[in-house]
């Protein structure tokens, strides 16, 4: 049997309210297709309809949204439907129009609060969705495999509803910071990230040193036209230890044999809060000194800096995470996940292994950067996932032979007594998956068969 033993519970928070926010209607016509969070609305999507054996795989009937407040706004109902495309704004999504034969869908229509337009045909590539835009990064040859150091830049603007494109300049950041005398090579050619804000875009490059105990992120701010508008530089160093590569996020991509493989842009990561515009740049620190090809390497614990709205340092956090038997293991670092949450007054930090088989977490008060309390969990086994298996969760309890778990729930299991008892009184007879989204105001649950019950859950 699959089992997780729990070896650390520093700090547990024993009272936690439960909320049933709905009790989904599933039939056999009718399934879960997916869930999507959006953590800027803390909204829960439910995708509903049925499973197809077409290229594309879902057809969809119905897009639900949940508030906290047990509300659900109906986006899409009763329609027939597939591909469905939220934009990081988190106010509009595409969603394609049922192809007629087993071809892959051409033609779109935008939701936008719940309105949706007119279909129409998507003839343009784009990589990135900004509610009413298309968006990529281009050259002076129409293509998106750019070389930074010696290619043009242009933003390419796709309007959705007319068709039209345009090309639009763009000024190139100072790639002298990005790589000099004092920083490492990338490996593979500079690179860069793009990030999609609802008026803009941030051009992301970063800068090592060469001994690894600082890093650069230079976040150039561009509007549609193409027009720099701002710039910050993101300063992080941990003198009495050497910055370390991690999978957070930060860069990454899918090579040849359809594995992720990280960059030099994952030695770290960052995270704008929507509220006040703060940054929250974050990482884990290490042993050794090691560049991207030697990704062995011996983890100590997470690093955290908060910047304000204009570039200036709040606050530095740098925590050792005590695992000896999980974190603190000679491993390959491009395999430990590694992300951060933004709560109420905290910020929640989390490191994951499959290979290692640990879930260790940390929460820093927001206000100062002190450590507030820090949990470890020592995974036993990883269970399968089925073909059924809508959440993903592939994680056991010790109790619940038939359950399966998501990291999140895992966490919320060992800090939440509510949740225990909600658990320990389930029919333990049936097969369940359970999900956790973490948000400000507490913790979303998805619990489901695969088949005909779904409950939605705020704890």
């Amino acid at each position: 049997m699959k089992r997780i033993f729990f070896l650390i519970l520093i700090i547990s928070w024993s009272n936690f309210a439960q909320k049933t926010i709905a009790e989904l209607p599933l039939k056999s016509d009718k399934q879960l297709l997916s869930v999507v969070y959006l953590p800027t609305k803390d909204k829960v999507v439910c995708l509903l309809g049925k499973k197809v054996d077409k290229i594309y795989s879902n057809e969809i009937n119905d897009v639900w949204a949940y508030d906290t407040d047990g509300f659900v706004h109906k986006l899409i109902e009763n329609e027939k439907l597939t591909n469905c495309i939220f934009s990081p704004i988190e106010t509009t999504f595409l969603i394609a129009r049922l192809p007629v034969k087993n071809n892959f869908p051409d033609e779109y229509k935008l939701n936008i609060d719940g309105s949706s337009s007119n279909f129409f045909k998507i003839n343009d590539e784009f990589r990135y969705f900004n509610d009413v835009y298309g968006l990529s990064i281009i050259n002076q040859k129409n293509k998106t495999n750019v070389d930074l150091k010696n290619d043009e830049l242009f933003l390419k603007v796709v309007d959705l509803f007319s068709g039209k494109s345009t090309n639009n300049k763009l000024n190139k950041p100072d790639l002298s910071k990005v790589e000099n005398k004092t920083t490492t090579t990338y490996s593979e050619g500079m690179n860069f990230d793009i990030r999609i804000n609802e008026n803009n875009i941030s051009f992301i490059t970063k800068s090592i040193n060469k001994n690894y105990k600082s890093a650069s992120i230079y976040r150039s701010i561009y509007d549609l036209t193409g027009t720099k508008t701002n710039e910050f530089e993101y300063s992080v160093n941990v003198p009495k230890n050497y910055l370390i590569f991690s999978d957070n996020g930060g860069g990454s991509s899918i090579d040849n044999r359809n594995e992720k493989k990280i960059s030099e842009l994952a030695i770290n990561n960052y995270l704008v809060d929507k509220k006040d515009g703060s940054v929250y740049v974050y990482g884990l620190f290490g042993n050794e000194a090691k560049q991207l090809s030697e990704t062995t390497n011996l983890p100590l614990g997470i690093y955290v800096f908060k910047f304000d709205n204009q570039g200036k340092l709040q606050w530095e956090s740098i925590q050792n995470i005590i695992d000896v038997t999980g974190f603190n293991q000679i491993q390959d670092v491009s395999k430990i996940n590694l992300s951060i949450r933004l709560r109420n007054n905290e910020v929640f930090c989390s490191v994951f292994s499959k290979e290692k088989k640990y879930y260790d977490s940390i929460i820093i008060d927001d206000k100062n950067g002190e450590k507030k309390s820090e949990a470890t969990v020592k995974l036993d086994e990883i269970k399968e996932i089925s073909e059924t298996d809508v959440l993903k969760s592939d994680l056991g309890l010790l109790k619940f032979d038939n359950f399966k778990f998501d990291k999140e729930t895992i966490y919320l299991y060992n800090q939440s007594s509510e949740f225990k008892k909600y658990l320990d009184n389930q029919d333990k007879s049936k097969s369940y998956s359970f999900k956790t989204f973490i948000s400000k105001k507490g913790f979303w649950l998805v619990q489901s068969d695969n088949a005909s019950e779904c409950k939605l859950l705020l704890f």
